[in-house]
């Protein structure tokens, strides 16, 4: 099958749950798009250490019949997932890959040539702590394509709404054009989110105004922005939040529903996702969330 990009959703496996209903995004939204579902599983050997008067040593604490039983059971991990693929899925091409590395580095690499990566935000084994540290933004801005981060709380089935987060940044409108598309594909309805925020409370009602008419300005090009690219099945919805960034992401999007946010942007969301804020996002978010690369 074609490497272009548009033509390979890849999907983290690591047997948990959560990477589990990861897996079950992934594959749903390889149908829609009508493209190839890579399964990647990745393990690692745990290493002893011993320091001696003489040098030292780093190597595998295990022994090889050990290593061969931790590949073997990974494998059989990642085969009983490519059968369930062909069961609930048969008319999609699936492929599958197991490593042995670094979760984020070879997650990264498989991901070079493909449209979409889809991983579980936690998960038993090797993902466990990949989206729970800074791996997780190591994904969301180094990845080539688009990533989605499926939590264990997403509902089972497509999105009911996609809701995209807009900041008036360049990033946005990239987060903004791909949600059109999402939504389209998905036949759902799509909902364009502005936060904003007031923390000088005491500089009166004309400031508070004057940010509210400002934020609304911004509202009001996304939407035009959206609606260039609306078809007669696909309904446009404006939101206005005065609230943080990461509150009102996490408030608006159910587990139902598709949340969609660029990898950087400014004001609020560039907060929100590049700052501290972020892991707020990516730990209590109920829906699963696309983080969209913007390429200059």
């Amino acid at each position: 099958m074609s490497s272009a990009p548009a033509n390979r959703i890849v999907i983290g496996i690591d047997g948990s749950a959560a990477a589990d209903r990861a897996l079950a995004w992934g594959l749903d939204e390889a149908e829609r798009r009508g493209v190839e579902a890579h399964l990647v599983a990745v393990y690692s050997l745990p290493v002893v250490t011993s320091i001696g008067h003489v040098g030292g040593y780093v190597g595998p604490a295990l022994t090889a019949d050990e290593i061969r039983e931790l590949q073997g059971t990974h494998k059989q991990a990642l085969d009983d997932r490519v059968a369930r693929a062909a069961t609930t899925h048969p008319g999609l091409h699936v492929t599958s890959a197991l490593h042995q590395g670094a979760p984020g580095p070879v997650l990264l690499e498989q991901a070079e040539d493909a449209g979409l990566m889809v991983v579980g935000t936690s998960g038993a084994g090797a993902f466990e702590h990949l989206l729970l540290g800074s791996v997780s933004h190591t994904l969301a801005h180094r990845s080539k394509c688009a990533v989605v981060l499926v939590p264990a709380s997403a509902a089972a089935g497509g999105p009911r709404r996609v809701v995209v987060g807009v900041d008036g940044s360049a990033a946005a409108d990239d987060a903004l054009d791909w949600a059109v598309a999402e939504a389209t594909l998905c036949g759902v309805d799509l909902v364009v989110l502005h936060a904003w925020d007031h923390p000088y409370r005491e500089a009166g009602d004309d400031a508070h105004t004057g940010m509210e008419r400002d934020a609304a300005q911004v509202l009001d090009k996304a939407l035009h922005r959206a609606k260039q690219h609306e078809t007669a099945d696909l309904a446009v919805h404006g939101l206005l939040s005065e609230l943080g960034a990461a509150e009102a992401l996490c408030e608006t999007a159910a587990e139902d529903d598709l949340l969609v946010v660029g990898a950087r942007g400014r004001g609020a969301f560039r907060a929100a996702l590049l700052g501290s804020t972020s892991s707020s996002v990516i730990h209590n978010t109920r829906a699963p969330l696309a983080i969209i690369r913007h390429h200059h």
